[in-house]
């Protein structure tokens, strides 16, 4: 599938809203990233024009105190041997949903136990602001629309980009009138994760 029906055709949801669970197929776990078809890659490398790179990541810790309050902010140390001329560096406290980020599609569930395409939290063995209202309405009355991760990640499969460093690129295309641009992301090869710094630029 490479179009997707109108939000109306698909089927309801039985806590509210609409599911697409299915619409890939009954194994799917990659959600809307199945629309990323080697033919829209190349479409979308074509947009490049000039050559102009924006980097779309917060540096990270700079959001503090972090949005999350059981998140505190990283602790970067950097390793030196003295008399040697390498140096590495280690990161504690490190959560990848703390700055500019992917959610996966294991991050939210639509409900307790129902995750993306029916997989279960065993399944999964497995929360974020930037797309959100904050803070979120998740009162019963609000569900399942007054935290939308319930429903973009959980009934549709939409990994959801968030947190990012806009402000340049807003810019610069206001200056150009351009307001389309390949972008280019590299989450990190972490298999069962729930998140990754986003790795993102966006190259006009």
């Amino acid at each position: 599938m490479t179009e997707l029906p109108n939000y109306a055709d698909l089927p309801p949801a039985p806590r509210g809203g609409r599911s697409a669970w299915g619409l890939f197929g009954a194994e799917d776990n990659l959600g809307l990233v199945n629309l990323m078809t080697p033919d829209r890659i190349a479409a979308a490398a074509r947009l490049v024009r000039r050559g102009q790179v924006f980097c779309l990541d917060m540096p990270i810790g700079s959001i503090s105190p972090a949005l999350a309050t059981f998140r505190g902010p990283p602790r970067h140390q950097v390793l030196h041997e003295p008399g040697t001329a390498g140096f590495d560096d280690v990161y504690d406290n490190f959560y990848p949903q703390a700055a500019s980020q992917w959610d996966s599609l294991a991050h939210i569930g639509y409900a307790p136990d129902q995750m993306y395409n029916g997989a279960t939290e065993q399944e999964v063995l497995a929360d974020t602001f930037g797309v959100e209202v904050f803070p979120a309405d998740t009162s019963r009355l609000a569900y399942p629309f007054g935290f939308l991760h319930n429903m973009l990640i959980g009934q549709f499969g939409m990994a959801l980009g968030e947190l990012w460093w806009l402000s340049d690129l807003a810019s610069d295309c206001a200056a150009d009138g351009v307001y389309e641009m390949f972008m280019v992301s590299a989450p990190m090869n972490a298999p069962g994760g729930i998140g990754s710094p986003a790795n993102a630029v966006a190259i006009k």
